[in-house]
Parts: C-alpha cells; structure tokens; sequence
C-alpha cells in the first residue's frame, strides 16, 4: 500500500511545477541553513527541508561548541550567526556579563541560544520555506538517453524530490531546479544512486 502511495505521489508532481522552488535544501544543518539564506538572498525561491522537528543540526542538539582555529578567520553565514549569538548574550545580560564572555565572542551559543538565531535569521527571509518533520521517501532522476549508455547515465539529473510528512501523514512531490544535501550522512545524494566513499 506505501508503494502504491509513493508512486501516486509522483504522478501528482505535474500539478505542482508553478511553485516549485528554485533551490531545495535537504537538512537544517547549519550548513543546510546557510545555503538556503545565501540561495534566498540571491533571489531564489528555497524549500528547506528538515526531516526532525528540530532546525540546526549539532549546534543546536548539545554540541555547541564550534572548532575554528582563529578569529579573525571567521567570514561569510557563521561570522553573522556568531555575531547575532555575541548580541544576544550583550542585549540580555550587559556587556561585562559572565555569560557574553563564555559565549567566546559568539562561537560557544548554548544549543537554545543557537536555536534562537537560526531561527530569527529564517523568519527575516520570506523566500525561504520551512518545513520540519518531512523524510525523504525517494527521488526521481531525468531519463538520459540508453540505460545502457554509461556516459548518459552521467547526465542524469535530480527532478522529484518525495517527503513524507510524519506529522500529517501526507506525500509531497518536490520538484526544483536545484537541490542541496546538507544532512550529515548524504542522505539525499545516496537517494539519487550518487556514488561515495565510507571514511574520508
């Protein structure tokens, strides 16, 4: 019976291009969340999509204590979120607070902290859409000449994505222009039959 609703979920896709969004981004990792702020603040139309209820991957599940090796290193979408975590700590506590300088300018937020900044950064975008609790179900790939022809089978491209909605029960057909993967494992790409390595 899943099967069956799996493949009529598919078939629905068509119904759906007019708002499909340009940029799908599978995990609210944190650099699931700066792709789609960086996509959305280009103009791109982005679906976010997080397959637990909770955005921010490890900065905001515990282990909030982020590796770098020097300040002045620090740039692009985590320099402003650190930034934003350093001005929480100063709003809330004062400027000579144990708390802002435990922070360690930003880079050590606790996880609620941290949590509180992803998520104010996203409302700032209303380009971007998110949605939590949605689990990748499968993907669909553009049909690229012989299946025999390895060289076509190279070309092929990423059309559907297929999430189902754990708190509803529901499918939903994504289709997009382009698709991230920022969960930590790759789950999106292993989907799509990309070959990979285990180990680095």
């Amino acid at each position: 019976m899943r099967a069956l609703q799996i493949a009529f979920a598919f078939l629905w896709v068509h119904c759906l291009r007019a708002d499909q969004p340009d940029v799908l981004v599978y995990g609210a990792t944190p650099a699931g969340i700066s792709a789609a702020l960086a996509a959305a603040r280009d103009g791109e139309r982005v679906l976010l999509v997080e397959p637990s209820g909770r955005i921010g991957g490890m900065l905001t599940n515990g282990l909030s204590c982020s590796q770098f090796r020097t300040f002045e290193s620090l740039s692009g979408p985590f320099l402003e979120f650190a930034q934003r975590v350093e001005a929480h700590y100063r709003g809330k506590f004062g400027a000579d607070s144990p708390q802002l300088r435990d922070s360690l300018r930003g880079t050590r937020g606790e996880p609620s902290v941290n949590l509180l900044v992803f998520g104010k950064l996203l409302d700032e975008q209303d380009r971007i859409t998110l949605h939590t609790h949605w689990a990748l179900e499968g993907v669909q790939l553009s049909s690229a000449g012989d299946d025999e022809d390895v060289s076509a089978q190279k070309m092929r491209a990423m059309e559907i994505a297929l999430f189902y909605d754990e708190s509803t029960g529901e499918y939903h057909s994504v289709p997009a222009r382009y698709f991230i993967d920022a969960t930590y494992e790759g789950d999106l790409i292993a989907a799509a039959g990309v070959a990979y390595k285990v180990a680095r």
